[in-house]
């Protein structure tokens, strides 16, 4: 879900994701760390200014 997202824009936020996907910003960040622990996406930043995008 949150990798479709990723690869439209390259990078995004919990924010983001969560309103392009249609859901709370709660089932988002499920979604997003999930991609994280798989190793599919990288986080950086932190609180607020938070970024996910796609491991090169």
């Amino acid at each position: 879900m949150c990798e479709s997202i990723i690869k439209a824009k390259g990078q995004t936020t919990g924010t983001e994701a969560a309103a392009f996907l249609g859901v709370s910003h709660d089932t988002a960040l499920r979604e997003i760390k999930t991609l994280v622990a798989c190793g599919l996406i990288a986080r950086s930043g932190a609180g607020k200014s938070t970024v996910y995008a796609a491991v090169v």
